[in-house]
């Protein structure tokens, strides 16, 4: 008690005494603490503005990932265990950003087309159908004529009778129309065995632009003519027929659960969720998600430019910090060169009260702790006001 009065006693003469002095240094303390505050929270502001402006002028659907599944078989059985497994993973991983999901599911391009059963094996030159669906569809995409399908697929020992929805430039080139049918061949070796189909219908897509689209709407509207050494033309046409879902699976898979086909996830982000603080957390997700799809699923892919699209960011984030750091350093070290000075001169006019101490009886504890005790609480609370003064000069 005796300690804590004289301590009370001495502190405020030694401060009156060495005032001009203790102000310079409390005055660089704070202008080192404040400045060196300003720049974590410029900082993190620049790299909040940065995330926003990046994600702004990439493209929605450039971010959006989707997952690829190859060579699945098509029976309704093993699609339920693959959609399970593949919207559980998507969910651990991504699911606090994805805000809509759309399947695509696509026969494999090997079911050659004839428009009239003559019990031969189709043409080595034959185009190929591609049955398909996408869930939803119906509602982004218009019927110019005809209907959308309605009825159920038809399962008999000859093979399948499906209708289905083609694009305005498939009809064209495929000489096709409403009410049209033709065959599909699943097996060239028995071409008794047969998909007959009926157009019902004739689509295009309500608007192209859509994030719906993924950028990708003319594959499902258009034939596609891609090389084919095996072919006497050394061209293969290959068109695509929209099905809904339960045709694709109850039908298609139901008759021929051996036949292969590839399943697509359209995942639509939310990016408004990314601070600067989740850009890592968010590439590990991408990253993970595709390695654990492959870890249950072989021949799988997760395609985005998200993962990239950070990685730029955090470089560009890193150059721009660089000179603001540098800028802030030099100028904190200059500052901490003068306060050194100051404490020089500060300690030169301590000495004389030092031995006067010591001449008393005081030991070198004592009258350490006295002359730090002073300036300290300087120094504490010039450090405690820079953070609030950093932060009012950010705000403000």
């Amino acid at each position: 008690m005796h300690l804590i009065k004289m301590l009370l006693w001495l502190l405020p003469r030694r401060l009156r005494s060495s005032w001009a002095l203790l102000a310079i240094i409390s005055f660089g303390v704070l202008a080192a603490v404040t400045l060196m505050a300003v720049a974590a929270i410029y900082s993190r502001a620049l790299a909040e503005g940065g995330i926003r402006h990046t994600i702004a002028i990439t493209p929605k659907t450039s971010l959006n990932p989707m997952i690829v599944v190859q060579n699945r078989p098509l029976g309704p059985s093993d699609y339920r265990r693959l959609r399970s497994a593949v919207e559980g993973i998507n969910e651990a991983r991504l699911g606090y950003m994805t805000r809509d999901t759309q399947r695509l599911g696509q026969a494999r391009p090997n079911l050659p087309l004839v428009y009239e059963l003559d019990g031969q094996p189709p043409p080595e030159n034959a185009p190929i159908g591609q049955p398909f669906f996408l869930t939803d569809f119906e509602e982004h995409a218009r019927i110019i004529e005809g209907s959308w399908p309605r009825r159920d697929p038809v399962l008999h020992d000859g093979g399948l009778d499906m209708e289905v929805v083609i694009g305005r430039q498939t009809a064209l080139a495929m000489g096709l129309d409403v009410g049209s049918q033709a065959y599909l061949i699943p097996f060239r070796e028995i071409p008794s065995e047969r998909i007959a189909f009926t157009v019902v219908g004739v689509a295009e897509p309500i608007d192209t632009r859509e994030e719906y689209w993924m950028h990708s709407s003319t594959v499902y509207f258009t034939t596609a003519v891609t090389p084919d050494p095996e072919v006497p033309d050394g061209e293969r046409v290959t068109f695509p027929m929209y099905i809904p879902e339960s045709t694709f699976l109850n039908g298609l898979g139901a008759r021929y659960p051996t036949l292969v086909g590839d399943y697509t996830w359209f995942l639509y982000l939310d990016t408004s969720v990314l601070t600067a603080f989740q850009v890592e957390p968010a590439k590990e997700a991408i990253v993970g998600l595709e390695t654990d799809l492959n870890k249950r699923f072989s021949r799988s892919l997760v395609l985005s430019r998200l993962e990239l699209t950070l990685t730029e960011f955090q470089t560009d984030l890193t150059h721009a910090r660089v000179p603001l750091f540098l800028f802030i350093s030099l100028v904190v070290v200059v500052i901490l060169y003068f306060l050194v000075l100051v404490m020089g001169l500060l300690s030169r006019t301590r000495s004389d009260e030092a031995s006067l101490l010591r001449s008393r009886g005081a030991n070198m504890l004592q009258v350490g702790g006295l002359m730090a005790l002073g300036e300290g609480i300087i120094v504490l609370l010039a450090t405690a006001v820079g953070r609030f003064l950093a932060l009012a000069i950010v705000l403000y």
